[in-house]
């Protein structure tokens, strides 16, 4: 009752400024908006769809954080930056996260909440991340969490969801913007490119092993193709791979032991080189 009352106080002060500041059950700061899911946001305390990426995400960097060298995390989809903060938030002053989010309204929103927590451990670039480095239509659906790539034509996804906008953005691969940045290694790399997981993986070219990624976070959604196809490359590139239990604490191997009857279904994967500084074969984990 409490919190379905804050819940519509938070949507009143929204409508009347624009925004409103958040603190979330984790210690992050955010502004939410009224088309960010403000209200399911305030009920569970957290803005993401699986809270079990932000507890695994601090896992990974809470062990990283005793290695020497430089940490760098690439948060592919950023939005409006839930978890492009949960990276900085374990971070250590010389490390960074370059969070990439291509729709002019979430990359205004993405600095926004950047200038909040007035951190300069995240660096944001207005660019989509996939298998070519070129310039293409960016369609937004109502839900502007789920902006997509598409052909010029009908403002019509894959899934039926008509848009409100086109925009033209550019796009990039990884190992172009690594190259170009004079970076060798990722240590941590979240993907939430609707749909499109698959060809971010293939921009990554020969940064794509072991050796040069670390731990790949990845979004998983039963019976998709592009799930399957990023499994398929990351299983064939010698990564172990885990489904985190959505909103929970744990890892499962297989589809077969996911507790279905306890938890939504699965939204997001876990990938980890076996060559990982910590955690490799899921080691360490909570795995069931």
């Amino acid at each position: 009752m409490i919190e379905s009352l804050r819940a519509k106080l938070f949507s009143v002060y929204a409508g009347v400024f624009g925004r409103v500041p958040f603190r979330d059950r984790y210690g992050l700061r955010y502004y939410l908006w009224t088309d960010t899911r403000l209200v399911g946001s305030v009920l569970q305390g957290v803005r993401t769809d699986d809270s079990g990426v932000i507890f695994h995400v601090f896992k990974i960097l809470e062990a990283l954080a005793a290695r020497r060298g430089t940490i760098i995390c690439f948060d592919v989809g950023a939005y409006i930056g839930v978890i492009s903060l949960a990276m900085a938030s374990r971070l250590r002053a010389s490390d960074v996260v370059h969070a990439f989010e291509p729709s002019f309204v979430n990359y205004g929103r993405l600095l926004n909440n950047i200038r909040l927590n007035r951190t300069d451990k995240i660096i944001p670039n207005r660019l989509a991340v996939s298998d070519a480095s070129t310039s293409v239509i960016l369609k937004t659906p109502r839900n502007l969490s789920e902006s997509f790539v598409g052909n010029q034509g009908a403002a019509i996804n894959e899934h039926g969801k008509e848009t409100t906008k086109e925009e033209t953005v550019q796009t990039e691969r990884i190992d172009s913007f690594a190259a170009r940045n004079r970076i060798a290694h990722i240590d941590l790399l979240k993907i939430d490119a609707e749909y499109h997981d698959d060809k971010v993986l293939s921009g990554c070219g020969n940064l794509l092993n072991p050796e040069s990624i670390s731990y790949l976070i990845y979004e998983f959604q039963e019976g998709e193709a592009c799930a399957e196809r990023c499994w398929r490359i990351l299983e064939s590139s010698g990564y172990a791979q885990f489904f985190i239990v959505r909103n929970g604490e744990f890892l499962v191997r297989r589809l077969s032991d996911y507790p279905r009857e306890r938890f939504k279904p699965v939204l997001n994967a876990l990938a980890i080189s076996p060559v990982a500084p910590y955690f490799a074969g899921g080691l360490g984990l909570d795995v069931r």
